[in-house]
């Protein structure tokens, strides 16, 4: 049978590492990476002054949207969305870069998840990987990738890009349904109103009369 001593002991120990990971959090500023933020307008001289001149650019298509990628030195990689110029994409291989609070290449389960709060793995195109959504803008994500067998961290992400098919799909039936939102609402703002108000002030007058 434990003593009280100890079972004093083991309580603080476990409020001791329970508090920290209650009251940690993944914050806007995490979707930024050297003051290039996720989902703003960037162009070359931008990134140039934000990660140096490009080593080399392509474009790729991920799952439907085209995207342009420059490739920086140290292992650091931009996506802009084409047409438009927007960041919707950074991976972070640098095993020197340093995000909040220390968290950098190697860092544990326990110091990710002190930092930006608990979440379950996932498993996705053969890799582990922590996902935390932007508090502002969920569809923006901060993904960790974890290396096998101590789940420490391997590479860092921000994107607004899907991460699967099936959230593709997903964001897609999204878009069109804002769209044709937005159609319904343009229609029914070119409604002219005119006559109807007309029609309702006559009615009205013959009503007094009478």
């Amino acid at each position: 049978m434990m003593k009280p001593g100890r079972i004093i002991l083991a309580l603080l120990g476990f409020l001791f590492f329970a508090v920290p990971l209650a009251m940690a959090e993944v914050r806007p500023e995490d979707f930024t990476c050297r003051g290039l933020a996720l989902g703003e307008t960037a162009t070359e001289e931008t990134l140039a002054k934000a990660f140096g001149q490009p080593l080399f650019d392509n474009d790729r298509s991920v799952f439907g949207q085209r995207v342009r990628y420059y490739s920086f030195r140290k292992n650091i990689v931009v996506g802009l969305s084409v047409p438009g110029g927007e960041v919707v994409d950074i991976v972070i291989k640098d095993r020197n870069y340093v995000a909040r609070d220390g968290v950098r290449y190697g860092a544990t389960p326990y110091k990710i998840m002190n930092t930006y709060g608990r979440t379950e793995r996932v498993f996705i195109g053969g890799q582990t990987l922590y996902v935390y959504p932007n508090p502002v803008v969920p569809r923006q994500r901060l993904v960790i990738e974890a290396e096998l067998p101590e789940n420490t961290l391997l590479s860092m992400r921000i994107t607004s890009l899907p991460l699967t098919v099936e959230e593709a799909e997903a964001m897609e039936e999204q878009e069109w349904e804002s769209n044709d939102l937005n159609a319904i609402e343009m229609r029914g703002g070119k409604i002219d109103m005119s006559a109807l108000e007309a029609r309702d002030r006559a009615e009205a007058a013959r009503d007094k009369r009478s």
